[in-house]
């Protein structure tokens, strides 16, 4: 077997339906690939035209749309679509538009049909699991939540405002004041800039609250380098993912900002008061109320909101994974905060099982 065709199996049997198929299908797939590379913005399926392949995405995204104009699914690396034409007098049921440069691989329709009748789970995958998939899709409504539908570059007003890590803590509070922001990127000094992408020179994030507790708090000249008190690991969002998909992200590492980048290039950053704007009540103000409470019992009166948050969640039509990620992110915010008020009261001699459990849960969300 060619080097290529096990790099091309190794990705395939990272996602589904390729993860239920033995290796000699795998293989059989891998050799018959044909590459196709689509810009941004190109049509790749027009509504009605033949299809002769099934695309699997490589790498890059696309939107996949309602004969009607509409937005129904958007997909990325691992992502597949062509199937329904196939399975239906091969021509195009869903147009598709490349939403990103897109690099997709083009498994031929003879060798997909035989695939599809040769094994029942990945059959079971692309007919019943996609068509599922495809129902709960982005594309809601006109009176939907906008977190489902809104994309998280329509909270973006303005490009990222940075400091290099040479920069100093009495720079950085200059330029905060002066561009009227509460986060900067931290970039490289030492990559010059266009060199192997923008992504590859942030270095890091500080916000206001970082100056506040890591130099005010501890007494640090203002002539320390941002380097020594920034936040290396940057979390960030791709420009095409919904608001919902950002706040569950923020959620998830409790962060406050979240860089946003398009191509790998950071297109600017957006916070937690940006989506608190866009929808006042939602998942994400549950999550920060967990993290303010300063007893057991203060929490206890957050249930309520809870199931106030689940009740909405369902009446605006998320989908089973979008309801499930938030009240697990919701519930470990419980967990979370429950231990570091047990370690304020105890103290962390006094309670060894309890901290046994906190790193087993850290070690669990990681």
């Amino acid at each position: 077997m060619q080097a290529e065709h096990q790099d091309i199996i190794d990705f395939l049997r990272r996602y589904p339906p390729f993860d239920a198929l033995p290796l000699d299908a795998l293989a059989l797939a891998a050799c018959s690939i044909e590459v196709s590379y689509f810009k941004a913005g190109s049509s790749i399926l027009s509504f009605g035209q033949q299809v002769d392949a099934w695309y699997v995405i490589r790498s890059g995204a696309v939107e996949v749309y309602r004969r009607n104009g509409d937005l129904y699914n958007r997909l990325s690396a691992g992502g597949y679509f062509g199937q329904f034409g196939l399975l239906r007098e091969s021509s195009v049921r869903f147009p598709v538009t490349a939403l990103e440069d897109t690099l997709a691989w083009l498994i031929p329709a003879p060798v997909f049909h035989q695939l599809f009748t040769q094994y029942e789970a990945f059959a079971d995958v692309v007919e019943v699991e996609d068509r599922t998939r495809l129902r709960h899709t982005v594309a809601r409504s006109e009176d939907a939540n906008e977190l489902l539908t809104s994309r998280i570059d329509t909270l973006i007003g303005r490009k990222p405002v940075t400091i290099e890590t040479s920069g100093t803590v009495r720079e950085a509070a200059i330029t905060m004041s002066a561009e009227g922001v509460s986060s900067l990127l931290v970039m490289n000094a030492g990559v010059p800039e266009g060199a192997m992408g923008n992504a590859a020179r942030m270095a890091g994030m500080l916000t206001d609250r970082d100056l506040r507790t890591r130099v005010i708090a501890k007494g640090l000249s203002v002539d320390t380098p941002v380097s020594e008190i920034m936040t290396p690991e940057l979390i960030y969002g791709e420009h095409h993912q919904m608001v919902f998909e950002a706040m569950l992200t923020m959620m998830r590492h409790n962060v406050h900002h979240l860089p946003v980048l398009r191509q790998g290039q950071p297109i600017g950053v957006i916070s937690q008061s940006d989506i608190l704007r866009h929808e006042s009540q939602n998942s994400l103000f549950v999550v920060s109320r967990i993290f303010h409470a300063n007893s057991v019992e203060e929490l206890r009166a957050l249930s309520g909101e809870v199931r106030a948050c689940f009740r909405r969640i369902v009446r605006e039509d998320a989908n089973s994974q979008m309801i499930g990620s938030a009240m697990a992110v919701i519930g470990r915010s419980f967990t979370q905060r429950l231990l570091e008020l047990a370690e304020q009261r105890l103290g962390r001699r006094r309670c060894p099982t309890v901290f046994w459990r906190w790193d087993r849960w850290r070690v669990r969300s990681s």
